[in-house]
């Protein structure tokens, strides 16, 4: 099987590492990660996504969204913002991005609140807004950009 489909919002409250291996995964919905915890991507088979779905009946969601005291790495994959932004992170923990493609609809990554962000390798991309967006009110301690390719329509970072 190389297409799995998660019709519910899944809820990730532990630490989880996902390996796309080469693999299709759509949500209806969005990954939502929370309260202490984690969720590492990697893709060993090279071609592996993360797609949400767009339905212009239900909101506009971002694929991965952070909350809480919650963390996210990438080593690889894509990640299709499909609705909206990519990611979206409220958090007081890290977003790690050490490879992979994200790409979103609005923004590729949207920060609201976080700890630290680093990218070092990577692509990330806003369609139709920015590569990388921190809302003028959020609280960030540090962002560290020392590699990638971050581009938007409006601006890459």
């Amino acid at each position: 099987m190389n297409y799995i489909r998660i019709t519910k919002t899944f809820l990730i409250k532990g630490d989880v590492s996902l390996c796309l291996n080469n693999k299709t995964l759509t949500l209806d919905h969005c990954f939502y990660v929370q309260n202490g915890g984690s969720l590492t991507i990697c893709d060993c088979g090279g071609n592996g996504k993360i797609n949400d779905v767009y339905d212009e009946t239900s909101s506009l969601t971002p694929c991965i969204q952070l909350y809480g005291d919650s963390d996210m790495t990438v080593y690889g994959g894509t990640i299709n913002g499909v609705s909206y932004d990519a990611i979206y992170c409220n958090t007081t923990g890290d977003l790690r991005i050490f490879g992979g493609k994200i790409t979103g609809r609005v923004d590729g990554i949207n920060i609201r609140n976080l700890n630290d962000l680093v990218v070092t390798s990577g692509a990330i991309t806003g369609t139709s807004g920015d590569g990388i967006i921190c809302e003028n009110s959020g609280t960030f301690r540090n962002i560290t950009i020392s590699g990638g390719n971050i581009e938007g329509k409006t601006c890459g970072v």
